[in-house]
């Protein structure tokens, strides 16, 4: 009997890692020389990877615009300028008001999916979120701070630990994706490896996860 259960147990682990519905291929993606200004509609699979993620994350901010983009070589949550608005408390000072979006590369989100599986590209993209939610990108124009900082990117790790714990995957598979979802960072910095584990397992413990330790982390490989 363990060891059928044993055996269940590793099918489920390698269905929920290694699940390989994936971004279709596109073609004919025309993309801005200004990015970061127009967008071309996300897939229907994206699509509906972002609207499970922003469920489980219960994201309460205005809703998302999903980009594809072959110009960006992963993903990015970036915030488009609308207009300019007068300051409600200060007379000769205006503030931007934005929309949020994220573009993905569908390529890298392909390649990602076969690769690692669609629990680490939802991950991934819950980051995207998190950045949101964090409001990283308030105030982005297309001209500067389109780039997270290595201090911001680490408060996401927070998200992605939520996201997984709340699709359902246990300790031991939350400790083999880490590796992934580390060496997959965006500006992956050693320094800060220590501090993102711990927001990991924050996110974790919050999304319900069972409380858990995970080893030590080692910066491989680089996408």
């Amino acid at each position: 009997m363990k060891t059928i259960q044993l055996m269940l147990a590793c099918t489920l682990l390698l269905a929920q890692l290694n699940s390989h519905a994936t971004e279709p291929k596109t073609e004919n993606i025309v993309d801005s020389i200004k990015p970061f200004e127009s967008c071309t509609p996300a897939s229907p699979h994206a699509q509906q990877a972002l609207k499970q993620i922003t469920e489980l994350l219960d994201y309460q901010g205005e809703a998302i615009t999903l980009c594809r983009s072959t110009t960006i070589p992963a993903m990015a949550a970036w915030s488009k300028l609308l207009r300019m608005e007068k300051h409600p408390y200060i007379s000769w000072k205006k503030r931007p008001v934005t929309t949020p979006h994220i573009s993905y590369n569908p390529n890298y989100l392909r390649q990602l999916e076969e690769a690692r599986g669609e629990a680490i590209a939802q991950a991934l993209l819950a980051r995207q979120v998190g950045h949101h939610i964090k409001k990283h990108t308030d105030y982005q124009t297309p001209l500067a701070g389109l780039a997270p900082t290595p201090a911001q990117v680490t408060t996401t790790d927070y998200f992605v630990g939520i996201l997984l714990a709340r699709l359902g995957l246990n300790g031991e598979q939350l400790a083999q994706a880490q590796d992934a979802l580390f060496n997959l960072a965006e500006q992956p910095e050693e320094g800060l490896l220590q501090q993102r584990q711990e927001q990991l397992l924050q996110g974790w413990l919050e999304g319900g996860g069972e409380p858990t330790t995970l080893p030590e982390i080692a910066l491989t490989s680089r996408w």
